[in-house]
């Protein structure tokens, strides 16, 4: 590297603001920071934030170039995506009826719904999503809702709380409700899961049809 130009090593090359950069070096000004792409000896590449500060060195002007390497913060974004859209699949194709909503003043306000959820309960998507439990009336009993939502709001977990759940048609779901409190784009969220309790049943059975109402 040493001897050979900036232009020959083109450090610029792959910079967001390449332009501004490199207008600034002609100038002898402060490159402000920005991602770049470098290109690396093996034929790869290393994203990376540059940025560039003029100083002499004897009586020369000269650029001083840094660089932070952000390759671990694009292997992380590349293993979020992939988890992403791995929780996504589950959660659609999850036999058990599942949600994930919004915590906030108005109580849990739905933002997803599953398969599963949508077909146990009756309803279209449009009829659940953006709207709270206590519009929506999915609970029988409303302090039955308060008191999960107040448990859930405290602990940020809730194990097999025992509710009633009406559907859009047919008779009401004696159910046990779990969830868990999750960070969602660093928005509060809830996300629960719902099964059948029976008089004939050992324990809880997830509401897999509408074979399971009462």
């Amino acid at each position: 590297m040493v001897g050979r130009s900036l232009y020959e090593l083109d450090v610029l090359e792959g910079a967001e603001r390449r332009d501004l950069a490199v207008e600034r070096l002609g100038e002898g000004r402060t490159i402000p920071q920005m991602e770049a792409s470098l290109r690396l000896a093996d034929g790869g590449s290393k994203l990376v934030i540059v940025a560039g500060q003029p100083i002499e060195v004897g009586e020369a002007p000269c650029m001083l170039f840094t660089f932070a390497d952000l390759e671990p913060r694009r292997r992380a974004e590349t293993l979020l995506r992939q988890s992403e859209e791995r929780f996504a699949t589950a959660f659609r194709l999850s036999p058990v009826p599942m949600t994930v909503a919004e915590t906030g003043a108005a109580g849990l306000r739905f933002v997803l719904a599953n398969d599963a959820f949508r077909q146990v309960l009756g309803h279209a998507e449009a009829e659940i999503l953006g709207r709270t439990a206590a519009e929506h009336r999915l609970w029988e009993d409303q302090g039955a809702r308060r008191e999960f939502e107040r448990l859930l709001a405290e602990t940020g977990h809730v194990q097999n709380f025992a509710a009633r759940l009406c559907p859009k048609e047919g008779e009401v779901l004696d159910c046990l409700v779990s969830a868990e409190a999750v960070d969602i784009q660093d928005r509060p969220h809830a996300l629960a899961c719902h099964s059948a309790t029976s008089p004939s049943s050992a324990g809880p059975r997830p509401i897999s049809s509408p074979r399971w109402r009462r």
